[in-house]
C-alpha cells in the first residue's frame, strides 16, 4: 500500500475528535499483529496517534493493512462517520482486489447482531448460523438456523407462536397498521413467501447449499429483520459496543 493513502487512512481512522482512541489502536492492531505474526515497535513514543496508526499499520503487507483498515471501518463508532464512509469507498476501489469479503464482516450483518441482543431467542441462533458460515461449513445448517432466528423474531415481534409459513397475514396487517405503503407490504410479504419456499427446498432435500446463495439468504435475511425490528419492534434502547472480527 503506498504511503500516502495509508497516511489519509491513519489520519481518518486517527482523528482527534471521532476517530479511534489511543487504548483501541492499541487494542486492535496488537490483535491483528499477533494473528499475523508481526512485531510492532516497543516503548516508542509518538507525537499524535495518528503517527502511531501511521508506523503500526506500515509494518504489515499489503493485503493484512487493507483488510486492517476496511475491518476498522466497520466498527460501529464509525457508523454514522461520513469521512470513515468515504475511506472505506475509497479503499474498495483502490485495493479491492484484496479484501476479504465475508458476509459476516458486511454492515448490514454486524449491525443487526447488535439489533437482535433484545431478541435472545432470535439472537442465538443468528450467531451460531454466522460461526457456521465462518467455518465455511456452508450446509443447510446455515439455512435452518437463519430461517429459526427470523422466526424466533417474528413470534417475539407478533406476540404469537406461529411457524413463518404462517405469519405473512400478521405481518401485513401489522404493516398496515404502522402506515407501510401497500406496496411495500406486498413485496415483504411476497419475499416471505419465496425466502420459505427456498428454505423448505432445500432444508429438506439436500444437505449442500452454494455459498453465493448462503451469501445471500444471510443478507435478506439480516435486511428483513433490521427492517421488521425498525417498524415493529419495542422502544428499547439498543446497546451497541464495538467489536472487530479478526
Amino acid at each position: 500500500m503506498d504511503n500516502t493513502f495509508l497516511e489519509h487512512a491513519s489520519n481518518v481512522l486517527g482523528d482527534t475528535n471521532g476517530g479511534l482512541s489511543d487504548s483501541e489502536i492499541n487494542k486492535y492492531i496488537l490483535e491483528y499483529a499477533v494473528s499475523n505474526n508481526v512485531s510492532l515497535p516497543n516503548n516508542k513514543e509518538y507525537p499524535n496517534k495518528r503517527t502511531k496508526l501511521f508506523e503500526y499499520l506500515k509494518k504489515f503487507d499489503t493485503k493484512s493493512c487493507v483488510n486492517i483498515i476496511y475491518k476498522l471501518t466497520l466498527l460501529d463508532k464509525f457508523n454514522n462517520n461520513d469521512a470513515v464512509t468515504k475511506l472505506r469507498e475509497q479503499l474498495i476501489s483502490k485495493y479491492g482486489q484484496y479484501i476479504d469479503n465475508k458476509v459476516t464482516d458486511t454492515v448490514i450483518v454486524q449491525q443487526t447482531k447488535h439489533w437482535l441482543e433484545n431478541y435472545p431467542n432470535a439472537f442465538e441462533p443468528y450467531c451460531r448460523a454466522l460461526e457456521q458460515y465462518e467455518s465455511k461449513n456452508y450446509t443447510r445448517n446455515i439455512l435452518d438456523n437463519m430461517r429459526l432466528s427470523l422466526e424466533s423474531l417474528l413470534k417475539d415481534i407478533l406476540n404469537n407462536s406461529k411457524s413463518l409459513e404462517n405469519q405473512k397475514e400478521d405481518i401485513g396487517a401489522k404493516l398496515k397498521k404502522n402506515n407501510l405503503d401497500p406496496h411495500i407490504r406486498n413485496m415483504f410479504t411476497a419475499i416471505i413467501d419465496m425466502y420459505c419456499k427456498y428454505n423448505n427446498k432445500n432444508i429438506k432435500h439436500g444437505n449442500k447449499v452454494h455459498i453465493l446463495e448462503t451469501d445471500y439468504m444471510i443478507e435478506q435475511t439480516s435486511i428483513m429483520m433490521k427492517f421488521l425490528i425498525s417498524v415493529l419492534g419495542t422502544n428499547r434502547e439498543v446497546v451497541v459496543t464495538d467489536k472487530i472480527t479478526l
